[in-house]
């Protein structure tokens, strides 16, 4: 009977602190939703082969609002092309740029417009609030790595391929005479199985303006 009672307590003391742990996390807000919601359109019908078409992505991507242009390269390194959009949410936009070569895309790259301050502790945790929006989207999650200003994920979702999110946490300078505020990156791969190919582009996807 004791050992019951201690096996129970034991339990018991584990969910306290599961919740305690839940509750500590901030729910996401309208922003990250939206964010959320344009990632998964990413990730590719796991039985279609052209899911990483252009035009496959766009059709997928009903979230995001698309410049008309073409996707285009650049005169630096013309292998690589690129295309530039926006989602809106309430309140607000997020720049989403879509990165890869004349046949396929490898990365997607969503960048928060709700940017924060030097000392804004709640929005300069990485992670909580983007994985609470990505589950609560039907995703599931598993950290593959964590550092001081970022995180990798592994995204899975039911009949998508799985992808790798980098979250990157990027500010300004605090002591120059113009502090710019701190946004976040999410820079998503959308085929795990490809991280090799697609590793070079991890880094410089990840603008709506100029390349790199």
């Amino acid at each position: 009977m004791r050992a019951c009672i201690i096996t129970f307590s034991a339990l018991f003391g584990i969910g306290v602190a599961f919740a305690a742990e839940q509750a500590d996390v901030p729910a996401p807000d309208d922003e990250e939703l939206k964010i959320a919601e344009v990632l998964l359109e990413f990730l590719s019908p796991a039985e279609a082969s052209y899911g990483f078409t252009w035009d496959g992505v766009t059709v997928r991507t009903r979230s995001v609002n698309w410049h008309l242009a073409d996707p285009g390269d650049d005169d630096r390194d013309p292998v690589y092309f690129r295309r530039v959009g926006w989602t809106e949410y309430e309140g607000g936009q997020s720049w989403v740029t879509a990165c890869g070569t004349a046949e396929t895309m490898m990365i997607a790259t969503v960048t928060g417009s709700g940017s924060f301050s030097f000392g804004d502790e709640d929005r300069r945790v990485l992670d909580p609030r983007i994985l609470a929006a990505l589950e609560a989207k039907g995703a599931t999650t598993e950290e593959i790595s964590r550092g001081e200003e970022s995180a990798t994920h592994r995204i899975s979702m039911e009949g998508r391929l799985t992808g790798v999110l980098d979250q990157v946490r990027v500010c300004g300078n605090p002591e120059a005479a113009a502090v710019l505020p701190c946004e976040t990156r999410y820079i998503l791969v959308l085929d795990a199985t490809k991280l090799d190919e697609a590793e070079e582009l991890r880094g410089r996807c990840d603008t709506p303006g100029i390349w790199w």
